[in-house]
């Protein structure tokens, strides 16, 4: 992020966008900036209305959201924020980490089939892919600048042979598994239509990431334990990662989940929710 914001390249200093709820690491390369706006979460008409104020701006724009977020489990407009980038010269920047080896035809995330209309995509062989490392999708140009200009690229030594091998198996297997994204999908599905009998809070999750919305950070422990000892592993999510008031038990669908987890995970829930009532 430090190359691709340089001032002293760009000759002036950027103006960028950043979703609210993008992760905490994308915002660590840009804090210290001059020019920087959050528009909220997946608003993007909140995001017309800051790049409208800025319209008439030489400084070089940038815009940056994530296609699914790794917290809430909603995804973003992808369409729309192209229309956006264009109408205002805006460089797209899409972080797709949390949608690669899930989404797209043959697996490659949410902006596979977008991949032309977007500046600069990130994503990584880690998560669905199972090894370690991440890759930029870009221009031939703009690939050049960060070979020679990126400090974390320069500065490190190369992936060691067996993650490569690793990467390369993933990279071929990864057509192949259609099956297995329509699983994770239907099965994604079949949790959100039991919390919604059961009442629970999913805020606008429309993914493999489900979120359990419980409120406050020590009820949300007490309930990762109670899934933990009856075989759940429920991975509590609590402030200063999401807000204070929305700390949850975040559940992330796989394809090697079987109707029989999903049979334990529904009745674990049930039993903690009974539970809940005498707190």
């Amino acid at each position: 992020m430090e190359a691709l914001l340089d001032v002293t390249a760009l000759k002036n200093e950027p103006i960028v966008f950043c979703d609210k709820y993008c992760h905490a690491s994308i915002y660590a390369g840009f804090f210290h900036l001059p020019h920087f706006y959050r528009f909220h979460h997946n608003n993007l008409d909140h995001l017309q209305i800051l790049l409208d104020k800025s319209a008439r701006s030489a400084r070089p724009k940038f815009i940056i959201a994530e296609s699914v977020y790794s917290m809430e489990g909603d995804q973003t407009n992808l369409p729309r924020l192209i229309e956006l980038a264009e109408q205002y010269q805006a460089v797209l920047y899409i972080d797709d980490a949390h949608a690669v080896g899930i989404y797209g035809s043959v697996g490659w995330g949410k902006t596979a089939e977008l991949g032309q209309n977007i500046d600069l995509i990130i994503g990584t062989f880690s998560k669905a892919l199972g090894s370690f490392g991440a890759y930029l999708g870009c221009s031939q140009a703009l690939r050049e600048y960060l070979i020679h200009r990126c400090k974390g690229l320069i500065y490190s030594t190369a992936l060691p042979p067996p993650i490569l091998g690793a990467i390369s198996a993933a990279m071929e297997l990864l057509p192949s598994l259609k099956k297995e994204r329509q699983h994770v999908t239907y099965f994604s599905d079949r949790i959100r239509h039991f919390f919604d009998q059961e009442k629970l809070s999913y805020g606008r999750s429309d993914t493999h990431i489900i979120p359990w919305i419980i409120g406050t950070a020590e009820k949300t422990r007490w309930v990762a334990q109670q899934l933990e000892e009856q075989g759940v592993l429920g991975v509590p999510i609590q402030y200063p990662t999401v807000p204070s008031n929305k700390n949850r038990i975040r559940f992330c669908v796989s394809a090697l989940h079987t109707e029989k987890d999903l049979e334990l995970l529904f009745s674990s829930i049930q039993k903690v929710k009974e539970k809940l009532k005498f707190l």
